[in-house]
Parts: structure tokens; C-alpha cells; sequence
């Protein structure tokens, strides 16, 4: 008689609670994002993502266009990786660097695997992030005697 759980898809569990375990943060959120397995899980997520993504963006074609126009900034917009990751991407906007920094890891290593000798022109590339939900930006705020108000609004002072 042969084993069978190798065929049985208990595998397929095992890595389905290991994946669950993960959004299972332990402590502060920015010390479980510098923890090792989970940046290597950020890591794979975030690199299947740059490879299989297809809506109104294909970061593959991205990529090429970054890379013909020379540039080592890569943009992602954060409602596409939102919708697909949304636990990674709401570690993105409150640990931002630490997730960040594993974002660029694996965006350099997927472009220099796809343009091997781009590593001579920029040794880094930086992931930007677009389309960010942020209410107030900081660089909008103006202060002006006793009122902040927003550059964006005019406000109308009655003497």
C-alpha cells in the first residue's frame, strides 16, 4: 500500500494556514514587518503580484517601459494592490519603510531577472506609490494668524 497524502491536497492546507498565520500579526506592526518570514512573505506576495497582475495596468509592461525610458522608479498604484493584497497593503501605510524596503528588494531583483544587464545603468529601483488615500496632505496645509486652512479650499474670512 502506497502513502497517499502527498496526492490528498493536505499540503495545499498546510500552506494555506501557514499563509493564514501570517496575517496573524504578533506585537506592533512595524516589529512584525522586520521579522523574517514574514518579509519573505511580503516578498513572494508582492513579486507575484508585479508578474500576474492584469487589469488596466501589467506591471511586466511597466517594467519594460521603465526601463526603455531608463528610469528606476517603478509606480504602483495602491488600489490595484489593495484589491489584491489588502492585509499587506494596510501594512504598506502603516509600516511604511519596512515594507517598502522589501517592495524595492524584490522590484530590483524582478527587473534585473527580466533586463539582467540593467543592473549596470542603476544598481536600485524604487517602488513609488500612487493613488494613496491620504486626506490631508501635509503640503497642503497652510496656517495663516489664528486658522489652518487647506490650499485646495478658499476659505472666505468675514471681518
Amino acid at each position: 500500500m502506497t502513502d497517499q497524502t502527498e496526492d490528498d491536497g493536505y499540503e495545499d492546507d498546510d500552506d494555506q494556514e501557514a499563509e493564514f498565520e501570517m496575517y496573524r500579526v504578533q506585537g506592533t506592526l512595524r516589529e512584525w514587518v522586520t521579522r523574517d518570514e514574514v518579509q519573505r512573505f511580503i516578498a513572494k506576495k508582492f513579486k507575484e503580484f508585479l508578474l500576474t497582475f492584469v487589469n488596466d495596468i501589467e506591471y511586466v509592461r511597466l517594467i519594460n517601459e521603465m526601463v526603455l525610458a531608463n528610469k528606476c522608479s517603478l509606480e504602483i498604484d495602491y488600489k490595484q494592490f489593495i484589491g489584491t493584497h489588502l492585509n499587506i497593503a494596510i501594512w504598506l501605510a502603516d509600516a511604511s519603510q519596512s515594507v517598502l524596503e522589501v517592495m524595492e528588494d524584490v522590484a530590483k531583483n524582478v527587473v534585473f531577472s527580466l533586463h539582467p544587464n540593467y543592473k549596470r545603468i542603476h544598481q536600485k529601483i524604487y517602488v513609488r506609490i500612487t493613488n494613496l488615500p491620504v486626506y490631508d496632505q501635509i503640503s497642503n496645509i497652510q496656517y495663516c494668524g489664528d486658522f489652518f486652512f487647506f490650499a485646495t479650499i478658499f476659505p472666505t474670512f468675514f471681518l
